[in-house]
Parts: C-alpha cells; structure tokens; sequence
C-alpha cells in the first residue's frame, strides 16, 4: 500500500521514477507495476534485500525495480535523470532535510514530479505525548513537521507545490493504540486483531477499509503528502 499515490502523479509511460529511502521499496514496485523503470534506493540493505525476495517469489521476476544502497544526500545519479522522485516517510528521520530534498531537485527532469511525505502534524504529535519509546528509538523520528514548514522547504528547494492530501487514518489509531500500551507490545490481542485488519486493508486497494481510510484521512490521515513539480 503506497503513501503517495503514484498513478496518480502523471508520469509519461516508461519514464524514471526514483523511490529514495525506500525501505522495502512499495512505491518503487507500485511504479514498476505501472510499467516504469523504477529504482529503489537507501542506505540500509535490508529492506531492499526483502523486496528482491518478495518480487523473486510474488512475481516471478516479472518486476523489474533495480535497488541501490547510497545517501540520499548525495545521489549517484546525473543531473535531471528522473521523470519522478518519491520520498516517503524519510524527511522526519533527519538532520538536515534540506540537503535531500536539494538531492531530490538536483536529479528530477524539468517539469518532473516528486511526491513527498511525513508523518502529520497532529497525530504525531500525539504519539509523541504518550510514548517517549515510539520517538526515542535509534533511527527514529526526530522532527515534527508542519504543513506549512514542509511546504516552504519544498518551495526553498526550487520545488513548485502542486497539491496537498492527507492519507492513513487507520494507521493513526494504530499508532495511538501502541503507544498506550506498549511500542514493542505484539502479544496483546487488540493488538494482533488490528494489524490483522491493516493487512487486510494493504493488499486491496479498492477494498472498504480502502474506502474508510480514504474518507477519514482528511480528519486524521497520519501522513501528509506534497505533490509538487521541477
């Protein structure tokens, strides 16, 4: 289940999509679905070592998304090489986001798009307040973003807004819900049911939970996303 909606995006058929710090690489594989040639890449191997596996055993290597570890501030591409950049859920992780997403404006085409994400202000915030666990961990969230503050360091990167949503309400109760009892609390039965619903809300798109989280999201979506153009 993706966070930025890539079909959506507008990306001319084959073009480049680029997913940066993309973890077990969802959007880069929802691209490469879509039929673009699409490159996932992080600095930690592991999630890019699940989503070779997952595509050799789900697919039947009929997904092609090529994988590269590197730093996302400092990309081992030319100037203007994509049709698009994605990069979601990473800003809120770093010292200085402004030196991705000058990566990210540095490699998009002229008239590319990016989609960006990060955890809501608000609900965030919230989790914050009940756990200090959910944002003390190592490589966690170290930053809560505005709206307004990720729009200007979009526009500061030589970005032009396009649109703004917000999606995953149902994953905001599921954070509130770990974070009252517990981060790392699995065995708990309310626990174990609600996860059991979002794998069944991820893997159908157009599914009722779908519908319900869609609806909700404008309310208490936990991730705002930016669209936005070079």
């Amino acid at each position: 289940m993706e966070t930025i909606d890539v079909a959506a995006m507008g990306v001319a058929k084959e073009g480049l999509v680029l997913d940066l710090g993309a973890g077990g690489g969802r959007h880069a594989l929802r691209a490469a679905e879509l039929g673009y040639k699409a490159f996932a890449l992080d600095l930690s191997p592991d999630g890019l070592l699940e989503m070779k596996s997952w595509i050799e055993s789900a697919s039947q290597g009929s997904l092609m998304v090529s994988s590269i570890v590197a730093d996302g501030t400092s990309l081992p591409f030319k100037d203007e090489t994509f049709d698009a950049v994605i990069c979601s859920e990473v800003l809120e992780h770093l010292e200085n986001p402004k030196d991705v997403l000058a990566e990210v404006a540095r490699v998009v085409k002229p008239g590319g798009k990016v989609g960006l994400s990060v955890p809501r202000t608000y609900p965030e915030a919230i989790c914050w307040l009940i756990s200090k666990e959910y944002h003390s961990a190592k490589g966690g969230h170290i930053r809560i973003f505005t709206r307004s503050a990720l729009h200007r360091l979009t526009k500061e990167s030589g970005l032009k807004l396009q649109g703004t949503s917000y999606t995953h309400a149902l994953h905001s109760l599921y954070w509130w819900l770990k974070c009252l009892v517990g981060v790392d609390e699995r065995d708990l039965w309310v626990v174990r049911a609600y996860e059991r619903m979002l794998l069944r809300q991820m893997s159908n798109r157009s599914g009722i939970l779908n519908q319900i989280d869609k609806k909700a999201g404008v309310l208490f979506g936990k991730s705002v996303v930016i669209y936005a153009r070079r």
